[in-house]
Protein backbone atom coordinates (compact mmCIF):
# COMPACT_ATOMS: atom_id res chain seq x y z
CA UNK A 1 0.00 0.00 0.00
CA UNK A 2 1.60 3.18 -1.27
CA UNK A 3 1.22 7.21 -0.46
CA UNK A 4 0.28 10.10 -2.30
CA UNK A 5 3.49 10.26 -4.37
CA UNK A 6 2.62 7.72 -7.33
CA UNK A 7 3.26 7.97 -10.97
CA UNK A 8 0.61 9.42 -11.15
CA UNK A 9 0.94 12.34 -9.37
CA UNK A 10 4.88 12.81 -10.76
CA UNK A 11 3.07 12.97 -13.64
CA UNK A 12 0.73 15.46 -12.73
CA UNK A 13 3.48 17.75 -10.84
CA UNK A 14 5.87 17.29 -13.85
CA UNK A 15 2.73 18.80 -16.28
CA UNK A 16 1.83 21.84 -14.25
CA UNK A 17 5.51 22.69 -13.79
CA UNK A 18 6.63 22.37 -17.91
CA UNK A 19 3.54 24.32 -18.41
CA UNK A 20 4.37 26.91 -16.20
CA UNK A 21 8.57 26.93 -17.57
CA UNK A 22 6.46 27.33 -21.22
CA UNK A 23 4.70 30.57 -19.82
CA UNK A 24 7.68 31.53 -18.34
CA UNK A 25 10.26 30.72 -21.14
CA UNK A 26 7.50 32.76 -23.03
CA UNK A 27 8.35 36.17 -21.79
CA UNK A 28 12.05 35.80 -20.78
CA UNK A 29 14.27 36.68 -23.31
CA UNK A 30 16.72 34.45 -25.28
CA UNK A 31 19.35 33.76 -22.83
CA UNK A 32 17.45 32.74 -19.53
CA UNK A 33 14.38 31.12 -21.96
CA UNK A 34 16.48 28.48 -23.31
CA UNK A 35 17.99 27.70 -19.32
CA UNK A 36 14.24 27.33 -18.45
CA UNK A 37 13.31 24.89 -21.41
CA UNK A 38 16.43 22.98 -20.89
CA UNK A 39 15.54 22.48 -17.27
CA UNK A 40 11.96 21.59 -18.39
CA UNK A 41 13.21 19.12 -20.85
CA UNK A 42 14.95 17.41 -17.41
CA UNK A 43 12.12 16.77 -15.58
CA UNK A 44 11.57 13.55 -17.95
CA UNK A 45 15.12 12.68 -17.19
CA UNK A 46 16.34 10.14 -14.76
CA UNK A 47 17.55 11.24 -11.36
CA UNK A 48 20.66 12.62 -11.45
CA UNK A 49 22.50 11.76 -8.05
CA UNK A 50 26.13 13.18 -7.98
CA UNK A 51 28.88 11.90 -5.81
CA UNK A 52 31.46 14.49 -4.30
CA UNK A 53 34.29 14.54 -1.87
CA UNK A 54 37.48 15.52 -1.71
CA UNK A 55 40.68 13.68 -3.57
CA UNK A 56 41.52 10.12 -1.85
CA UNK A 57 37.99 10.45 0.59
CA UNK A 58 36.71 7.25 -1.35
CA UNK A 59 34.48 8.77 -3.55
CA UNK A 60 35.40 6.35 -6.61
CA UNK A 61 34.97 3.16 -4.65
CA UNK A 62 32.04 3.89 -3.41
CA UNK A 63 30.81 4.83 -6.85
CA UNK A 64 32.15 0.88 -8.16
CA UNK A 65 30.09 -0.31 -4.72
CA UNK A 66 27.15 1.09 -5.66
CA UNK A 67 27.27 0.47 -9.40
CA UNK A 68 28.36 -3.02 -8.71
CA UNK A 69 31.38 -2.90 -11.01
CA UNK A 70 34.52 -1.65 -11.20
CA UNK A 71 34.34 1.41 -13.74
CA UNK A 72 35.31 4.63 -11.70
CA UNK A 73 39.18 4.55 -11.62
CA UNK A 74 40.67 4.36 -7.83
CA UNK A 75 44.42 6.10 -8.94
CA UNK A 76 45.49 9.40 -10.06
CA UNK A 77 44.55 8.86 -13.81
CA UNK A 78 43.58 11.72 -16.13
CA UNK A 79 39.96 10.06 -15.69
CA UNK A 80 39.46 10.48 -12.33
CA UNK A 81 40.39 14.30 -13.40
CA UNK A 82 37.11 15.10 -15.51
CA UNK A 83 33.37 14.88 -14.51
CA UNK A 84 32.11 11.43 -15.15
CA UNK A 85 27.82 10.89 -15.95
CA UNK A 86 27.15 7.10 -15.73
CA UNK A 87 23.32 6.54 -17.43
CA UNK A 88 21.68 3.24 -18.34
CA UNK A 89 22.11 2.01 -21.98
CA UNK A 90 21.16 -1.17 -24.06
CA UNK A 91 25.41 -1.69 -24.40
CA UNK A 92 28.43 -0.87 -22.51
CA UNK A 93 30.29 2.12 -23.96
CA UNK A 94 32.19 5.32 -22.72
CA UNK A 95 32.45 8.36 -25.03
CA UNK A 96 34.89 11.69 -23.53
CA UNK A 97 33.19 14.86 -25.19
CA UNK A 98 35.31 17.53 -25.84
CA UNK A 99 35.44 21.40 -26.10
CA UNK A 100 35.49 21.51 -29.41
CA UNK A 101 32.42 19.55 -30.22
CA UNK A 102 34.76 16.25 -31.28
CA UNK A 103 33.57 12.94 -29.44
CA UNK A 104 36.60 10.15 -28.26
CA UNK A 105 35.51 6.90 -27.79
CA UNK A 106 36.93 5.27 -24.77
CA UNK A 107 37.50 1.71 -24.36
CA UNK A 108 35.56 -0.29 -21.76
CA UNK A 109 36.02 -3.42 -20.61
CA UNK A 110 33.75 -5.22 -18.33
CA UNK A 111 36.09 -6.32 -15.75
CA UNK A 112 38.38 -2.75 -15.95
CA UNK A 113 37.74 0.70 -15.11
CA UNK A 114 38.02 3.38 -17.36
CA UNK A 115 41.51 4.02 -18.40
CA UNK A 116 43.69 5.87 -16.54
CA UNK A 117 45.21 7.55 -19.96
CA UNK A 118 43.68 9.29 -22.64
CA UNK A 119 44.99 10.02 -25.89
CA UNK A 120 44.65 14.14 -25.29
CA UNK A 121 45.25 16.70 -23.11
CA UNK A 122 43.02 16.30 -20.19
CA UNK A 123 42.38 20.18 -20.64
CA UNK A 124 40.70 19.16 -23.42
CA UNK A 125 38.06 16.89 -22.23
CA UNK A 126 34.72 18.73 -21.19
CA UNK A 127 33.33 15.17 -19.87
CA UNK A 128 32.81 11.89 -20.00
CA UNK A 129 29.77 9.72 -20.54
CA UNK A 130 29.29 6.29 -19.72
CA UNK A 131 26.32 4.21 -20.54
CA UNK A 132 26.25 0.78 -18.35
CA UNK A 133 23.17 -1.79 -19.36
CA UNK A 134 22.89 -2.25 -15.25
CA UNK A 135 19.81 -1.98 -13.44
CA UNK A 136 20.20 0.14 -11.03
CA UNK A 137 20.58 2.87 -13.46
CA UNK A 138 17.29 2.43 -14.91
CA UNK A 139 15.76 5.31 -12.80
CA UNK A 140 19.03 6.93 -11.68
CA UNK A 141 21.78 8.62 -13.71
CA UNK A 142 25.33 8.90 -11.56
CA UNK A 143 27.65 11.83 -11.57
CA UNK A 144 31.29 10.62 -10.45
CA UNK A 145 33.14 14.11 -9.88
CA UNK A 146 36.77 15.22 -9.81
CA UNK A 147 37.73 15.18 -5.73
CA UNK A 148 37.40 19.23 -4.66
CA UNK A 149 40.48 21.09 -3.31
CA UNK A 150 42.66 19.25 -5.28
CA UNK A 151 46.24 19.61 -6.33
CA UNK A 152 44.75 20.11 -9.69
CA UNK A 153 42.51 23.73 -8.84
CA UNK A 154 41.12 23.40 -12.90
CA UNK A 155 39.73 19.53 -11.58
CA UNK A 156 37.89 20.95 -8.77
CA UNK A 157 36.58 23.77 -10.26
CA UNK A 158 35.39 21.55 -13.28
CA UNK A 159 32.99 19.94 -10.28
CA UNK A 160 31.90 22.93 -9.60
CA UNK A 161 30.84 23.81 -12.67
CA UNK A 162 28.98 20.83 -13.03
CA UNK A 163 27.12 20.64 -10.33
CA UNK A 164 26.20 24.55 -10.63
CA UNK A 165 27.93 25.62 -7.43
CA UNK A 166 30.66 27.70 -8.69
CA UNK A 167 29.61 31.17 -7.83
CA UNK A 168 29.51 32.05 -11.79
CA UNK A 169 27.38 29.48 -12.71
CA UNK A 170 23.57 30.13 -13.19
CA UNK A 171 21.62 27.96 -10.52
CA UNK A 172 19.67 26.98 -13.79
CA UNK A 173 22.99 24.83 -15.07
CA UNK A 174 22.94 22.92 -11.44
CA UNK A 175 22.92 19.23 -13.29
CA UNK A 176 22.70 16.91 -9.74
CA UNK A 177 18.75 16.43 -8.77
CA UNK A 178 20.69 14.99 -5.46
CA UNK A 179 24.13 14.81 -3.85
CA UNK A 180 26.15 12.07 -1.60
CA UNK A 181 28.55 13.78 -0.21
CA UNK A 182 31.88 11.64 0.93
CA UNK A 183 33.44 12.72 4.03
CA UNK A 184 36.28 11.50 6.10
CA UNK A 185 37.01 11.95 10.08
CA UNK A 186 37.04 15.24 10.01
CA UNK A 187 34.31 17.91 7.98
CA UNK A 188 36.47 20.46 6.51
CA UNK A 189 34.99 24.41 6.44
CA UNK A 190 35.81 24.22 2.50
CA UNK A 191 33.29 20.82 2.29
CA UNK A 192 31.00 22.94 4.35
CA UNK A 193 30.93 25.76 1.81
CA UNK A 194 30.42 23.27 -1.17
CA UNK A 195 27.48 22.06 0.96
CA UNK A 196 25.91 24.74 0.80
CA UNK A 197 27.11 26.37 -2.55
CA UNK A 198 25.61 22.99 -3.78
CA UNK A 199 21.58 23.50 -1.54
CA UNK A 200 21.51 27.13 -2.75
CA UNK A 201 21.46 26.39 -6.35
CA UNK A 202 19.61 22.87 -6.27
CA UNK A 203 16.37 23.69 -4.82
CA UNK A 204 16.66 27.38 -5.43
CA UNK A 205 13.48 28.84 -3.85
CA UNK A 206 14.10 27.28 -0.97
CA UNK A 207 17.09 25.74 -0.27
CA UNK A 208 17.33 22.46 1.74
CA UNK A 209 19.46 19.50 3.09
CA UNK A 210 16.71 16.80 2.19
CA UNK A 211 18.39 16.46 -1.20
CA UNK A 212 22.08 16.04 0.15
CA UNK A 213 23.06 12.98 2.26
CA UNK A 214 26.77 12.53 3.51
CA UNK A 215 28.58 9.27 3.55
CA UNK A 216 31.41 8.67 6.17
CA UNK A 217 32.99 6.47 3.88
CA UNK A 218 36.02 5.03 5.28
CA UNK A 219 34.15 3.60 8.37
CA UNK A 220 36.85 0.79 9.44
CA UNK A 221 39.35 3.47 9.54
CA UNK A 222 37.21 5.60 12.69
CA UNK A 223 38.53 3.03 15.43
CA UNK A 224 41.65 0.80 15.90
CA UNK A 225 38.81 -1.58 17.58
CA UNK A 226 38.48 -4.80 16.39
CA UNK A 227 35.10 -3.51 15.37
CA UNK A 228 35.07 -0.34 14.30
CA UNK A 229 31.53 0.09 13.59
CA UNK A 230 30.00 1.52 16.75
CA UNK A 231 32.35 4.13 16.68
CA UNK A 232 31.90 4.93 13.01
CA UNK A 233 27.71 5.51 13.69
CA UNK A 234 28.77 7.53 16.85
CA UNK A 235 31.06 9.57 14.23
CA UNK A 236 28.20 9.71 11.79
CA UNK A 237 26.13 10.68 14.14
CA UNK A 238 28.27 13.83 15.15
CA UNK A 239 28.92 14.84 11.52
CA UNK A 240 25.04 14.92 11.27
CA UNK A 241 24.96 17.44 14.18
CA UNK A 242 27.48 19.51 12.76
CA UNK A 243 26.53 19.32 8.93
CA UNK A 244 22.59 19.48 9.97
CA UNK A 245 22.00 22.45 7.94
CA UNK A 246 23.52 21.47 4.89
CA UNK A 247 22.85 17.72 4.60
CA UNK A 248 19.90 15.26 5.77
CA UNK A 249 21.99 12.95 7.76
CA UNK A 250 25.29 11.05 7.39
CA UNK A 251 25.92 7.23 7.30
CA UNK A 252 28.81 5.29 7.78
CA UNK A 253 29.37 2.88 5.47
CA UNK A 254 32.84 1.25 4.15
CA UNK A 255 33.42 1.85 0.46
CA UNK A 256 36.00 -0.27 -0.55
CA UNK A 257 34.30 -3.27 1.43
CA UNK A 258 31.16 -2.61 -0.71
CA UNK A 259 33.57 -2.37 -4.31
CA UNK A 260 35.24 -5.41 -3.15
CA UNK A 261 31.97 -7.78 -2.63
CA UNK A 262 30.50 -6.39 -5.83
CA UNK A 263 33.05 -6.11 -7.95
CA UNK A 264 36.35 -8.11 -7.15
CA UNK A 265 35.60 -10.67 -4.52
CA UNK A 266 36.18 -14.47 -5.93
CA UNK A 267 36.16 -18.31 -5.55
CA UNK A 268 39.46 -18.12 -5.03
CA UNK A 269 39.58 -15.86 -2.54
CA UNK A 270 36.92 -17.46 -0.60
CA UNK A 271 39.16 -20.48 -0.57
CA UNK A 272 41.93 -18.47 1.10
CA UNK A 273 40.73 -17.10 3.48
CA UNK A 274 39.18 -20.73 4.75
CA UNK A 275 42.65 -21.68 4.52
CA UNK A 276 44.44 -18.47 6.34
CA UNK A 277 41.05 -19.53 9.00
CA UNK A 278 42.58 -22.71 9.84
CA UNK A 279 45.69 -20.74 11.76
CA UNK A 280 45.74 -20.35 15.30
CA UNK A 281 43.54 -17.15 17.16
CA UNK A 282 47.52 -16.42 18.07
CA UNK A 283 48.75 -16.71 14.38
CA UNK A 284 45.76 -15.04 13.23
CA UNK A 285 46.14 -12.23 15.44
CA UNK A 286 49.95 -11.33 14.84
CA UNK A 287 48.67 -11.49 10.64
CA UNK A 288 45.90 -8.56 11.21
CA UNK A 289 48.39 -5.99 12.92
CA UNK A 290 49.70 -4.55 9.21
CA UNK A 291 49.76 -5.51 5.93
CA UNK A 292 53.79 -6.79 6.60
CA UNK A 293 52.76 -9.09 9.07
CA UNK A 294 49.73 -10.27 6.71
CA UNK A 295 51.74 -11.33 3.67
CA UNK A 296 55.16 -12.00 5.86
CA UNK A 297 54.20 -14.86 7.83
CA UNK A 298 54.68 -18.93 6.19
CA UNK A 299 51.47 -20.02 4.95
CA UNK A 300 50.19 -22.05 1.77
CA UNK A 301 48.51 -18.80 0.59
CA UNK A 302 51.16 -17.10 -1.65
CA UNK A 303 52.25 -13.72 -0.07
CA UNK A 304 50.70 -12.03 -3.84
CA UNK A 305 47.19 -13.51 -2.88
CA UNK A 306 47.55 -12.19 0.44
CA UNK A 307 48.52 -8.67 -0.48
CA UNK A 308 45.45 -8.78 -3.15
CA UNK A 309 43.49 -9.75 0.26
CA UNK A 310 44.57 -7.27 2.27
CA UNK A 311 44.16 -4.63 -0.19
CA UNK A 312 40.42 -5.65 -0.75
CA UNK A 313 39.48 -6.41 2.93
CA UNK A 314 41.92 -4.14 4.99
CA UNK A 315 41.73 -5.77 9.10
CA UNK A 316 37.76 -5.27 9.60
CA UNK A 317 37.29 -7.18 6.33
CA UNK A 318 39.51 -9.72 7.11
CA UNK A 319 38.26 -10.61 10.64
CA UNK A 320 34.55 -10.66 9.37
CA UNK A 321 35.39 -13.29 6.60
CA UNK A 322 37.71 -15.02 8.82
CA UNK A 323 34.83 -15.31 11.20
CA UNK A 324 32.87 -16.20 8.56
CA UNK A 325 35.02 -19.01 7.43
CA UNK A 326 34.86 -19.91 11.29
CA UNK A 327 31.12 -20.45 11.20
CA UNK A 328 31.32 -22.20 7.47
CA UNK A 329 30.23 -19.81 5.35
CA UNK A 330 30.83 -20.53 1.56
CA UNK A 331 31.98 -18.23 -1.01
CA UNK A 332 28.57 -16.60 -1.48
CA UNK A 333 28.03 -16.04 2.04
CA UNK A 334 31.08 -14.68 2.46
CA UNK A 335 29.98 -12.05 -0.26
CA UNK A 336 27.06 -11.18 1.75
CA UNK A 337 28.63 -10.85 4.73
CA UNK A 338 30.80 -8.09 2.92
CA UNK A 339 27.74 -6.68 1.62
CA UNK A 340 26.46 -6.92 5.50
CA UNK A 341 29.27 -5.17 6.86
CA UNK A 342 30.09 -2.66 4.62
CA UNK A 343 26.94 -0.63 5.11
CA UNK A 344 26.02 -0.23 1.54
CA UNK A 345 22.66 -1.82 2.12
CA UNK A 346 21.59 1.46 4.24
CA UNK A 347 22.57 4.15 1.94
CA UNK A 348 20.86 2.20 -1.25
CA UNK A 349 17.94 2.12 1.36
CA UNK A 350 18.09 5.86 2.03
CA UNK A 351 18.92 6.63 -1.72
CA UNK A 352 15.35 5.13 -2.09
CA UNK A 353 14.02 6.83 1.12
CA UNK A 354 15.00 9.84 0.59
CA UNK A 355 15.77 10.72 -3.35
CA UNK A 356 13.65 7.61 -5.25
CA UNK A 357 10.52 8.40 -3.62
CA UNK A 358 10.72 12.04 -4.40
CA UNK A 359 12.47 12.35 -7.48
CA UNK A 360 9.30 14.02 -8.40
CA UNK A 361 9.63 16.59 -6.46
CA UNK A 362 13.05 17.30 -6.41
CA UNK A 363 13.61 17.61 -10.60
CA UNK A 364 10.20 20.07 -9.75
CA UNK A 365 12.39 22.22 -7.72
CA UNK A 366 15.29 22.35 -9.69
CA UNK A 367 12.97 23.28 -12.69
CA UNK A 368 11.64 25.90 -10.55
CA UNK A 369 14.46 27.06 -9.16
CA UNK A 370 15.61 27.67 -13.24
CA UNK A 371 12.87 29.69 -13.55
CA UNK A 372 13.81 31.81 -9.71
CA UNK A 373 17.46 31.96 -11.52
CA UNK A 374 16.44 33.62 -14.86
CA UNK A 375 13.44 35.97 -13.04
CA UNK A 376 16.83 37.32 -11.13
CA UNK A 377 18.58 37.90 -15.27
CA UNK A 378 19.93 41.20 -15.33
CA UNK A 379 18.27 41.36 -18.80
CA UNK A 380 14.90 40.85 -17.39
CA UNK A 381 12.62 43.68 -16.88
CA UNK A 382 10.87 44.77 -13.71
CA UNK A 383 7.41 43.84 -15.07
CA UNK A 384 8.27 40.24 -16.23
CA UNK A 385 10.16 39.93 -13.01
CA UNK A 386 7.01 41.32 -11.16
CA UNK A 387 5.27 37.99 -12.60
CA UNK A 388 7.77 35.18 -12.07
CA UNK A 389 7.86 35.69 -8.86
CA UNK A 390 4.22 35.90 -8.42
CA UNK A 391 3.64 33.32 -10.82
CA UNK A 392 6.11 31.00 -8.76
CA UNK A 393 4.39 31.90 -5.50
CA UNK A 394 0.78 31.21 -6.96
CA UNK A 395 2.13 27.70 -8.13
CA UNK A 396 3.02 26.50 -4.83
CA UNK A 397 -0.83 26.85 -3.81
CA UNK A 398 -1.40 24.35 -6.17
CA UNK A 399 -1.99 21.29 -4.40
CA UNK A 400 -0.69 19.05 -7.00
CA UNK A 401 2.72 21.26 -5.78
CA UNK A 402 2.23 19.51 -2.22
CA UNK A 403 5.46 17.43 -2.88
CA UNK A 404 7.94 20.75 -3.06
CA UNK A 405 6.17 21.93 0.55
CA UNK A 406 7.06 18.34 2.05
CA UNK A 407 10.69 19.07 0.43
CA UNK A 408 11.29 22.60 2.47
CA UNK A 409 9.20 21.00 5.65
CA UNK A 410 11.79 18.12 5.62
CA UNK A 411 14.65 20.82 5.78
CA UNK A 412 13.09 21.97 8.71
CA UNK A 413 13.47 18.57 10.69
CA UNK A 414 16.99 18.08 9.47
CA UNK A 415 18.28 21.52 10.16
CA UNK A 416 16.90 21.53 13.48
CA UNK A 417 15.32 24.86 12.38
CA UNK A 418 12.23 23.68 13.52
CA UNK A 419 12.15 23.64 17.81
CA UNK A 420 10.10 20.87 18.43
CA UNK A 421 10.95 18.13 21.11
CA UNK A 422 12.69 14.82 19.55
CA UNK A 423 9.64 12.73 19.34
CA UNK A 424 7.37 15.17 17.35
CA UNK A 425 11.08 15.63 14.91
CA UNK A 426 10.76 11.87 14.74
CA UNK A 427 7.51 11.54 13.68
CA UNK A 428 7.54 14.27 11.25
CA UNK A 429 10.45 13.16 9.34
CA UNK A 430 8.87 9.78 8.99
CA UNK A 431 6.03 10.99 7.96
CA UNK A 432 7.45 13.45 5.10
CA UNK A 433 9.84 10.70 3.77
CA UNK A 434 8.19 7.27 3.77
CA UNK A 435 5.55 6.80 0.80
CA UNK A 436 4.31 3.66 1.88
CA UNK A 437 0.90 4.27 3.84
CA UNK A 438 1.67 1.65 6.88
CA UNK A 439 5.44 2.88 7.60
CA UNK A 440 4.40 6.72 7.22
CA UNK A 441 1.67 6.32 9.91
CA UNK A 442 3.73 3.98 11.82
CA UNK A 443 2.09 0.99 11.55
CA UNK A 444 3.58 -1.43 8.99
CA UNK A 445 1.26 -4.05 9.21
CA UNK A 446 -1.44 -2.50 9.66
CA UNK A 447 -5.02 -2.96 8.00
CA UNK A 448 -6.82 -0.24 6.04
CA UNK A 449 -9.67 0.62 9.21
CA UNK A 450 -6.82 1.06 11.49
CA UNK A 451 -4.49 3.18 9.05
CA UNK A 452 -7.24 5.43 8.80
CA UNK A 453 -8.02 5.91 12.46
CA UNK A 454 -4.25 7.04 13.11
CA UNK A 455 -4.37 9.40 10.31
CA UNK A 456 -7.12 11.00 11.78
CA UNK A 457 -5.44 10.60 14.86
CA UNK A 458 -2.13 12.11 13.17
CA UNK A 459 -4.33 15.34 11.89
CA UNK A 460 -5.64 15.82 15.55
CA UNK A 461 -2.15 15.67 16.85
CA UNK A 462 -0.39 18.02 14.47
CA UNK A 463 -3.33 20.81 14.28
CA UNK A 464 -2.60 20.69 18.44
CA UNK A 465 1.23 21.44 17.85
CA UNK A 466 0.34 23.88 14.94
CA UNK A 467 -2.16 25.74 17.39
CA UNK A 468 0.26 25.58 20.36
CA UNK A 469 3.69 25.76 19.29
CA UNK A 470 6.01 28.47 19.87
CA UNK A 471 8.14 28.79 16.72
CA UNK A 472 6.83 29.91 13.48
CA UNK A 473 8.86 27.10 11.62
CA UNK A 474 7.55 24.57 13.58
CA UNK A 475 3.92 25.81 13.01
CA UNK A 476 5.35 25.81 9.29
CA UNK A 477 6.04 22.06 9.08
CA UNK A 478 2.72 21.37 11.52
CA UNK A 479 0.87 23.33 8.76
CA UNK A 480 2.34 20.89 5.81
CA UNK A 481 2.05 17.44 8.17
CA UNK A 482 -1.35 18.45 8.40
CA UNK A 483 -1.73 18.44 4.53
CA UNK A 484 -0.34 15.47 4.07
CA UNK A 485 -1.94 13.06 6.25
CA UNK A 486 -5.13 14.49 5.50
CA UNK A 487 -4.30 13.61 1.72
CA UNK A 488 -3.57 10.18 3.31
CA UNK A 489 -7.03 9.72 5.51
CA UNK A 490 -8.61 10.63 1.80
CA UNK A 491 -6.83 8.17 0.08
CA UNK A 492 -7.35 5.38 2.54
CA UNK A 493 -10.92 6.54 3.08
CA UNK A 494 -11.16 6.47 -0.59
CA UNK A 495 -10.71 2.87 -1.13
CA UNK A 496 -13.27 1.92 1.24
CA UNK A 497 -16.11 -0.11 -0.14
Amino acid sequence: MTGCNGSGSAERLHDRVRGFCAQAAGRLPAEPAALVRAAAAALGEPLRIAFVGRVSSGKSTLVNGYLGRLLAPTDEGECTKVVTSIRFGPADRAQARLHDGRVLPLPLDAGSPLPSKLDVEVDEVLSIEVELSLEVLRDTTIIDTPGLNSAHEENSSRTHTELGIDPESRAAAASADAVLFVLNATAHDDERAVLRGFRGVSLGLHAAPSNAVGLLAKADEVSMDDDPWPAAVDLAAKHSRQLGRDVATVLPVVGLLAETAEARFTQADADAIAVLAALGPAEREVMLLGPGYFTGFASAVDPAHRERLYTMLRPFGLRRLLAAADAGASGPAMVEELRQCSGMAGVRAEIDRRFRARAAALKAAKALAAVAAAARSPEVDRPTRAWLTGAIDDLGLDPVMHGLAELRALSLVSSGAAALPGAQLAEAERILTETDSGRRLGLPDAGRDELITAAQQGLERWTAIASTAISPRARDLARVIIRTLDLEHDRLGGDQP
